[in-house]
């Protein structure tokens, strides 16, 4: 095993992606427990990725007593192989994350509440850090109102990200601030 330098890191990072067979496979949790307006917006989100859907694995967990729920976005999505629907009778955000995990093969995790959207790059934005062999990626997020139809980036993550500063840290209490949501991130 080879020493992860800094220029290492650098280079990985801000450097386009040569080889798409370098890129991580990464699994997108979605937990969700009722029907809502925002899901097929939220799947869709990932679904529109610039990331190679060879890489890609969606696991919509439905948690709760909705099995009809559940039913529908297994038919919904059963033609579809980037997405997997699973059930269990368990309630929680937490319960529906730790099964997501449970059932996830890829290389790296990422999480998304099923009424929230990714950019379109968010994917392979983050993935740029996993070839240089960083265990956990994050982003900023946009806060999006539809009644100003508006974004607001003035939120605690990107806060947080703003005191602690871009780059690459291997002390988790300088970037504490950023771990405190499992939102735009991706794990390894």
């Amino acid at each position: 095993v080879l020493p992860v330098t800094e220029e290492k890191i650098s280079r990985d990072i801000y450097s386009p992606i040569n080889n798409p067979q370098e890129l991580p496979t990464i699994s997108v949790i979605i937990p969700t427990y009722k029907k809502n307006d925002y899901f097929e917006p939220c799947i869709n989100s990932v679904l529109n990725q610039n990331y190679p859907s060879d890489k890609l694995k969606i696991r919509v967990v439905v948690n709760g007593s909705d099995l009809e729920y559940y039913k529908y976005l297994s038919k919904h999505y059963r033609k579809n192989k980037l997405v997997e629907v699973i059930y269990t009778e368990q309630k929680g955000l937490v319960v529906a994350r730790a099964v997501g995990i449970e059932n996830s093969k890829e290389d790296c995790i990422g999480f998304l509440d099923d009424d929230d959207m990714l950019a379109t790059n968010h994917l392979i934005s983050l993935a740029k850090f996993f070839v240089a062999d960083v265990s956990i990626a994050c982003s900023g997020l946009a806060d999006y109102s539809p009644d100003t139809n508006s974004y607001n980036y003035s939120n605690y993550i990107n806060k947080a990200i703003s005191s602690v500063g871009e780059g690459v840290y291997d002390n988790y209490l300088r970037v504490s601030s950023l771990l405190s949501s499992q939102c735009a991130k991706l794990y390894k």
